[in-house]
């Protein structure tokens, strides 16, 4: 095995991977109102189609939103947002590949305005 067992996935996607926002929408009450708050961080990643092959067996995806395949070197989580091509997709798939050095997520348009961070 020797070379190739010591290398690392990340080190051969680094070079490929773009900065892009992730955002985090939380939701909470407040005296029976809900309160929205959105955050953001910088994560270094490739943005890719989708493979329709990969889609399969996702349920509840929305067949009529264009969906991306995200390697990332640092975690996304599912239910974030990364916004691409001046809209929001939110990751509605997540395997984790950490010990191979990135996150493999398939995100799905949101078909909405982008959400605004607030804080």
């Amino acid at each position: 095995m020797g070379r190739l067992s010591s290398i690392n996935m990340a080190d051969m996607l680094a070079p490929e991977t773009t900065p892009r926002t992730v955002k985090t929408k939380t939701v909470t009450t407040v005296d029976f109102q809900e309160q929205v708050s959105v955050t953001s961080r910088t994560v270094n990643m490739l943005i890719q189609p989708a493979d329709p092959k990969r889609l399969q067996g996702l349920n509840g995806l929305d067949w009529a939103q264009e969906h991306i395949t995200i390697h990332s070197l640092s975690p996304v989580e599912l239910e974030e947002y990364v916004e691409y091509n001046g809209k929001d997709f939110w990751i509605v798939s997540r395997t984790p590949w950490e010990d191979n050095g990135f996150t493999r997520a398939i995100g799905e348009s949101t078909g909405k305005p982008q959400l605004e961070v607030t804080d």
